[in-house]
């Protein structure tokens, strides 16, 4: 279950560096 969500994590950092968006997520 950890695996999984460190995957999620890394797709959607993939994500936000592939989209320059505003750190509005990072600010947490």
């Amino acid at each position: 279950f950890q695996a999984r969500l460190q995957q999620n994590l890394m797709y959607l950092a993939a994500i936000a560096d592939a989209q320059p968006q505003p750190p509005a997520m990072h600010a947490q």
